[in-house]
């Protein structure tokens, strides 16, 4: 069977401008998924938590899929939301990052930490946590806190050499310990300190070729494969969340946004 050319190439245009409408429309802006992980250690004690990362604002716009992950977040009522920096891409959007973190915290206890663009955009840092400390929101610098007997440990950006794992660990106590970091990097020195290691940084590769995977990991090379989902290294769980929000281009394919929905049990 012969296809003609304008056939041929009227579904190749037909292809192209749906794969535009997916990749600069319906997967940055309105396809949410939400990721479920459940993990035990051998324990009792069962938290719930939530995880989000890279929103990435740069305006007052909020978009709907991030707009969705507060709805989402809501009705599954976590014990705890984690976010996993980088809030902003400039420091018009910190407006919107302030009302999503308020939003987060009139559902749950929030525990942040700082990211590679946080630094990059938006000044003096520890007035910016105080902004968020006045809405409610814990940003954690290379220090932890207790909650309900479980250690949750924040280290400030590693991506940008501001993690300080041992200051963090010094002041936390015995018993299970998670840590909060915005770039998965981290874990080649915190492996086995760990039961849980979370992350966000990657965007999953934000664009990602069927069959070839992402053309573009922004980590060190020794650790690229940690791009999104769940790893073991050692004996820590790794997790990387795909982000809320896009970096550099406003485009993602075949690599939606994530909300990250945990139940983990401890010992």
């Amino acid at each position: 069977m012969r296809i003609s050319r304008r056939y041929f190439l009227g579904g190749a245009l037909a292809v192209a401008a749906a794969a535009s409408l997916d990749s600069l429309v319906i997967e940055p802006q309105l396809a949410l998924t939400v990721e479920r992980v459940e993990l035990d250690f051998g324990g009792q004690l069962t938290l719930r938590m939530a995880l989000v990362a890279d929103t990435h604002f740069t305006s007052g716009y909020i978009s709907p899929s991030i707009r969705e992950a507060l709805r989402t977040i809501e009705g599954a009522r976590p014990d705890l939301i984690m976010v996993a920096g980088d809030l902003v891409s400039s420091k018009e959007g910190w407006s919107s990052a302030k009302e999503f973190l308020s939003g987060l915290r009139s559902i749950s206890p929030v525990i942040a930490v700082w990211g590679n663009h946080d630094h990059w955009h938006l000044g003096d840092l520890r007035e910016r946590k105080r902004e968020l400390r006045e809405v409610g929101v814990k940003v954690l610098v290379n220090e932890s806190v207790t909650f309900e007997g479980v250690n949750v440990v924040g280290v400030d950006d590693p991506f940008t050499g501001h993690s300080d794992l041992g200051r963090a660990l010094a002041g936390s106590g015995e018993g299970p310990r998670i840590l909060v970091a915005h770039s998965p990097q981290i874990i080649g020195e915190a492996k086995d300190l760990f039961e849980l290691v979370v992350s966000g940084h990657t965007h999953g590769g934000q664009v990602v070729i069927p069959l070839l995977g992402p053309p573009f990991v922004p980590l060190p090379a020794e650790y690229r494969r940690y791009v999104s989902g769940l790893y073991t290294v050692g004996g820590t769980k790794l997790y990387v969340n795909r982000g809320l929000g896009t970096s550099f281009f406003p485009v993602r394919f075949n690599c939606p946004p994530e909300v990250t929905l945990f139940e983990v049990s401890f010992d």
